[in-house]
């Protein structure tokens, strides 16, 4: 069997089209999506710090 991208990403889980063109922009939309789709708008402020809090221990790689 031959393993293709399709078989290991759940298309349900990419986000797109992305309307940010900034780094902050793209964690922000990633943000709103997941707090969105779990149905808990109420964690989006503080997923965001920890999300930024984790970004400045280590970055994502994304925006670069």
């Amino acid at each position: 069997m031959t393993t293709t991208i399709s078989t290991l990403i759940d298309g349900a889980r990419v986000l797109l089209p992305l309307h940010a063109s900034t780094k902050e922009g793209v964690l922000d939309e990633m943000i709103t999506r997941l707090v969105s789709a779990i149905g808990r708008p109420d964690l989006q402020s503080r997923l965001r710090e920890e999300v930024w809090a984790r970004e400045r221990e280590i970055s994502t790689g994304i925006g670069r």
